[in-house]
């Protein structure tokens, strides 16, 4: 089971470098489970909310009192665990991003995520929580249908308190589509783009479409799980996709977007990477692009030149 476990961080998530920061050989067994006695709590609004993206009456948008962080709870079997992952995903606990699952960067203190996290997924044990800050990766199981392996989450704590969170959505959730999402946050400050000019041998192209809203302090990272090449044009299809990844801090914390890239690893300044503002790569701006994917039954696809974007390397 540990032999498997590795491996599924190694070669699936290409992180474990990074989440586990003593490489893959950190990594314990899958903790035993014990019959669960209760169940984290997701409150009055995760029964009433149908999706994540809920009107301003239904959803909060702004941190609630600090409350004392709960005793953990006993582990969930992992059919369980999947389970209330799942609904989570769906509810997001009644609140707008850049809460997640209920808690607030800026906000709210680590032990309270943490009670609230263990029963059902893993966490990083080789993080030192007792330092002044640090950086905790965990794990997330959920159902086959969202994703094959469990979903890395990424917290970044301060003096107790959680600053960011990056959290890998994993492409298949319906409730963060490209066009509900438009529909709930508006139109972002910013839209960057990255692609390449070269396919991988295997055929695969790379395209991110990177919604960024600096006011907000969120992050969306969208995109066609394959881009192709026509003549001297990259084209992205099929952008109404589930996200693959958020970059959540508070908006008091003002950042750049190549500040917010570096802090979610998107690597902006590694050779072979590039970002550009969706007005020097396509014909589109913020605005045009806003107007066109916040349809669901928008089937445009973004051309951007060929000349633009660097060899896969």
């Amino acid at each position: 089971m540990k032999k498997l476990w590795r491996t599924i961080i190694c070669t699936e998530f290409a992180l474990c470098i990074t989440l586990l920061p003593q490489g893959c050989s950190t990594v314990g067994d899958i903790p035993a489970v014990a019959t669960p006695t209760s169940i984290p709590a997701l409150g009055p609004e995760a029964s009433q909310a149908s999706t994540p993206v809920a009107t301003s009456a239904q959803a909060s948008t702004s941190p609630p009192p600090s409350t004392p962080a709960a005793t953990p709870l006993p582990t969930l079997p992992m059919e369980e665990a999947k389970r209330f992952a799942r609904e989570l995903f769906r509810t997001n606990r009644g609140c707008l991003l850049p809460c997640w699952w209920g808690f607030w960067p800026g906000e709210t203190s680590w032990l309270e995520a943490k009670s609230f996290l263990e029963p059902f997924a893993y966490l990083n044990p080789e993080v030192d929580q007792t330092k002044p800050k640090f950086t905790i990766g965990i794990l997330v199981p959920v159902p086959e249908e969202v994703f094959p392996i469990p979903l890395s989450h990424v917290y970044r704590v301060e003096n107790g308190v959680i600053t960011s969170m990056e959290i890998k959505v994993g492409g298949q959730i319906p409730e963060y589509t490209l066009s509900a999402f438009l529909n709930t946050y508006g139109s972002p400050g910013e839209i960057w783009l990255s692609t390449y000019s070269t396919e991988y041998p295997a055929g695969v192209l790379p395209f991110q479409v990177v919604l960024f809203y600096p006011e907000r302090g969120i992050l969306a990272v969208y995109g066609p799980k394959n881009a192709q090449i026509v003549d001297d044009k990259v084209i992205g299809c099929q952008l109404d996709n589930s996200a693959w990844k958020f970059g959540l801090w508070s908006p008091k914390m003002a950042m750049t977007f190549m500040e917010a890239a570096v802090r979610f690893r998107m690597n902006p300044y590694e050779p072979g990477v590039l970002h550009l503002p969706i007005e020097e790569a396509t014909d589109m701006d913020v605005r045009s692009f806003y107007e066109t994917y916040r349809h669901a039954d928008s089937h445009v696809c973004i051309e951007t030149p060929r000349a633009l974007w660097p060899e896969q390397q």
